[in-house]
């Protein structure tokens, strides 16, 4: 389960699945929780990015992580 964003609602909370999805389920809906486990956030950014006065500049957006799961 995820932690609420600024913008959400509270009819709905959200799962991240094991393939890196994520879900949203109506609160109204769940029965029941079972804590599996827990996983904090990595989010690294360089410290700078590569910069090229000749190459439009570009805005970077974080989404997620897209790397495969180690077994």
């Amino acid at each position: 389960m995820l932690p609420r964003s600024e913008t959400a609602d509270d009819k709905h909370i959200v799962i991240k699945l094991v393939s890196g999805y994520n879900i949203g389920i109506a609160s109204s809906r769940v029965i029941d929780i079972k804590v599996t486990g827990r996983k904090e956030a990595r989010i690294k950014f360089p410290k700078e990015f590569p910069y090229d006065p000749r190459k439009p500049r570009v805005k970077l957006l974080g989404t997620g992580d897209h790397h495969p799961k180690q077994a």
